[in-house]
């Protein structure tokens, strides 16, 4: 366990930030005055200004957490401004949240446990603030805080195989090339505008712009609204897990496993159509029943069984997901059923070979920005789809959702069973629609 001593400092940074929660900055600064020099000093940055007046932590260039000289902890100090979208109704990340700076040189040579970029950023506090062009910034209100472990998020190894593309890039003196589209959560963002300086590669002479480790505004999203505001003990609790026990096991556990048994035979033991998932199954479960329970039962994976012909994956992906019509007419996008048990899951396509029955890869992947922006599109195109089944006034047999694979959207719905629908009152009428589920398209994993 953490001794008590480090708990309190933490306990005492928390409250700090509670307490500031719906107070406006000037409120926080002290008054009107003082705010409108400190902001002229501090280049407009609501973050100095909350680090000197709610922390009293002063300025400084630390490649140390924030609260590790001046509290005893490390943890480091985010403050992110949100904006209203939907006239008003909903905020949401404004920017990307940048990080620490990208030393190209020095991240050669550096493993990512001992990275400036991990020492400094594995914990952080996260503060969000209203930004609103209507009002001073003075007046900007603070929405929230809560406290985030990058150790313990669903994620943690695509963050850490984007800060290896970043290490790669500089290894190989490529740094000139990179682009922010080819990285999944961890971006190297541009820092500053054109006139700022560069960063000149010492054994190639290459100029690049500078630029800064950032989460990118899907990822910040995603932890703005997963981490819940309340969370000082959740994060005790992952704090004693991460430092005194040993994680059974985790995602690269699990991908030593499936290489290690790759070109395993499979066995029939069922007449039935899936008999290949059930003999998988089987033999992961008489063979390392611990592991089974670390793929089969992670609340973040979703596996998938897929028989291969020539290299090919043969049909889509079933999520198993079932679409409930009356649910999603009442349902935002990342609110939904398909966003949380869907979209935002990682993904383990176990690759067998027709012919062979033999076990011969597997495939990860994930909703990227793009594919999210297209089943975004898709729900919504289905929810509309829904709205003119409940309006249409004919009547029509075994009604369904019009949402196919050949519409490009990442995902499509298909019935669940043949001739199978249920029969939902709305508004009066009754509509029997048929039973369908959630496929993501075979295309976007490749």
């Amino acid at each position: 366990m953490i001794d008590q001593e480090y708990k309190n400092k933490i306990k005492l940074i928390y409250e700090k930030a509670k307490s500031a929660i719906g107070k406006k900055m000037v409120d926080i600064v002290g008054d009107e005055e003082k705010f409108i020099t400190e902001n002229k000093k501090n280049k407009g940055s609501i973050g100095l200004l909350i680090e000197k007046y709610l922390f009293d932590i002063p300025a400084n260039t630390s490649k140390e957490a924030d609260f590790l000289n001046y509290y005893g902890v490390d943890i480091e100090l985010k403050v992110i401004p949100l904006k209203y979208i939907d006239n008003k109704r909903k905020l949401t990340p404004k920017e990307r949240m940048s990080m620490s700076m990208i030393n190209f040189d020095n991240i050669k040579n550096e493993t990512f446990e001992m990275s400036s970029f991990y020492k400094k950023n594995k914990y952080m506090l996260i503060m969000t603030y209203i930004h609103d062009f209507e009002e001073e910034r003075m007046n900007y209100v603070i929405n929230s805080a809560q406290l985030y472990n990058m150790n313990e998020d669903m994620f943690f190894q695509n963050i850490k195989k984007d800060w290896e593309k970043i290490k790669e890039a500089s290894q190989k003196n490529i740094t000139h090339l990179i682009t922010e589209k080819d990285y999944q959560w961890l971006s190297p963002a541009r820092k500053g505008n054109s006139n700022d300086k560069s960063y000149i590669d010492l054994e190639t002479g290459l100029e690049t712009k500078r630029r800064v480790f950032s989460f990118k505004q899907q990822m910040l999203k995603r932890i703005l609204e997963t981490n819940s505001n309340d969370n000082f003990q959740n994060f005790l609790d992952s704090l004693d897990k991460q430092h005194f026990t040993q994680k059974l096991i985790d995602d690269q556990d699990i991908f030593d496993y499936l290489d290690g048994i790759k070109g395993t035979k499979l066995l029939q033991l069922s007449a039935a159509k899936n008999w290949h998932e059930l003999a998988f199954k089987n033999f992961v479960r008489s063979n390392n029943k611990n592991m089974f329970d670390s793929i089969y039962k992670h609340p973040y994976l979703k596996i998938s069984h897929k028989i291969s012909d020539k290299d090919k994956i043969q049909e889509e992906i079933n999520t198993n997901i079932n679409l409930n019509p009356l649910d999603i007419i009442n349902e935002v996008f990342d609110k939904s059923v398909l966003y949380n048990e869907v979209l935002i899951k990682k993904y383990i396509i176990l690759i067998i070979d027709k012919n062979t029955h033999i076990f011969r890869d597997y495939i990860t992947f994930y909703f990227n920005e793009d594919n999210m922006k297209k089943a975004e599109l898709a729900f919504n195109i289905v929810k509309q789809n829904i709205f003119r089944m409940i309006e249409n006034k004919e009547v029509v047999k075994k009604l369904s959702f019009n949402l196919k694979k050949s519409d490009n959207l990442a995902i499509h719905v298909r019935p669940h069973a043949k001739n199978n629908e249920i029969t939902y009152k709305v508004k009066g009428k009754e509509l029997d629609i048929v039973i369908s589920q959630w496929w993501i398209n075979k295309d976007i994993i490749y």
